[in-house]
């Protein structure tokens, strides 16, 4: 059975079969169950440090009146309270796909289809807060975004290609009115699902 937006999974994945061709070569029998644990609670983990440091970072620099808050992990992330959630709800997205048993005879449809959702609109969200603190700070703000990375630092030629279809739509890195952020968030979107088609086409021809 398909499952939509199951693209997902393909950074894990990749991670799997990196580990486990390793640990082969390396003569070990490859990777378990007990991998699939470690990653799981390790990822939580690393979520909820990164949410409450970035919390306890924001509340220091307001309650020390800083216009901008660019100390501590926001010298690091834009968003780092927003790379948490996402981080965390993807520890649970693992979870439900790896380590998760269902009852005997019982299917779970792991909800990727969510975990995508909301990671869009948590972007479309962080993108339009972007713009108010634009208006509010000026280039005082626009100095900040241009030399701190929005969620994680990315290759200059992967973030190029990511903004593409933004830049092809809107001939702009990013979306200005209200009616732009939904038709980006929906392009994004159907791209997404299309590569998940793709790629469940492909693992099921592995499978035979």
């Amino acid at each position: 059975m398909l499952e939509l937006d199951s693209i997902a999974y393909l950074p894990y994945e990749i991670l799997r079969l990196t580990v486990n061709s390793i640990s082969i070569l390396s003569g070990s029998p490859g990777i378990s169950y007990t991998f699939s644990i470690i990653s799981f609670y390790t990822l939580l983990f690393l979520s909820v440090i990164v949410f409450f440091i970035a919390c306890a970072n924001w509340l220091y620099g307001k309650f020390n009146k800083q216009r901008i808050v660019t100390s501590g992990i926001y010298r690091y992330f834009r968003h780092p309270q927003y790379l948490g959630f996402i981080l965390w709800a993807y520890s649970l997205l693992l979870y439900d796909k790896y380590v998760f048993t269902p009852v005997k005879g019982g299917y779970f449809a792991p909800p990727s289809i969510i975990w995508l959702t909301i990671t869009l609109i948590v972007i479309a969200v962080a993108l339009y807060e972007e713009d108010g603190m634009v208006r509010l700070y000026g280039e005082d703000y626009v100095r900040y975004m241009s030399k701190t990375p929005f969620l994680i630092l990315l290759p200059k030629k992967i973030e190029s290609i990511l903004l593409y279809p933004t830049k092809k739509i809107l001939k702009s890195c990013k979306p200005q009115k209200s009616i732009e952020y939904f038709i980006v968030l929906t392009i994004y979107y159907l791209i997404l699902t299309f590569l998940s088609i793709a790629y469940n086409i492909f693992l099921n021809l592995n499978l035979y």
